[in-house]
């Protein structure tokens, strides 16, 4: 799945991009790159500045209730390896997630299917994924859905983690009640 975008991919105002006017007046929606069992993540471009962002677009739903927290836990991180949140877009129907492109694409579509990563290389990753989780930990937040498929890449080949859709709040020393995250 590409993050790339182009020209040819971006969807005209006025053709139906599944995000409503007040998401519009804002941003262009470039491409789909993904969906989630209560999500769709949007390429989009900012049409003040010109820069392309990451939308996770969450509706609004009593079945999704207990992910809506995402934009929220999002606000309080700031790592070189957590993707960054710009804006929480709030309207009758939906929530916006406005983050940073990583424009690297998944870390998971990187590696070499003959050769794998070369040793030194996953090292790296391993220590920049270790590092945003410790960091996530310490702001009293566990990620609870850590899998390749939720690490990017950025521009400089530096991982970055993403999708905090499953996340918990957690006090030191207390035990967490019941399981979340992919069953694999």
């Amino acid at each position: 799945m590409s993050c790339e975008s182009s020209e040819s991919s971006v969807a005209l105002r006025g053709q139906s991009t599944g995000c409503e006017p007040a998401f519009e007046d804002h941003y262009m929606v470039l491409q789909d790159i993904g969906a989630g069992a209560f999500t769709q993540v949007k390429l989009a471009r900012h049409l003040l500045t010109g820069e392309e962002v990451t939308v996770k677009v969450l509706a609004k739903g009593a079945s999704n209730f207990p992910f809506l927290s995402e934009g929220d836990t999002m606000v309080g991180l700031d790592h070189p390896n957590v993707i960054h949140l710009f804006q929480v877009m709030e309207t009758k129907n939906y929530i916006y997630l406005i983050m940073e492109h990583s424009g690297g694409g998944q870390w998971w579509d990187l590696i070499p299917e003959t050769d794998g990563m070369q040793e030194e290389d996953s090292h790296r990753v391993f220590r920049q994924i270790l590092g945003a989780v410790q960091y996530c930990h310490q702001k009293g937040t566990m990620h609870l859905d850590l899998k390749p498929e939720n690490v990017v890449v950025d521009a400089s080949g530096k991982a970055r983690l993403i999708d905090f859709g499953v996340n918990t709040r957690f006090t030191a020393g207390k035990k967490l009640k019941g399981f979340w995250g992919t069953t694999l």
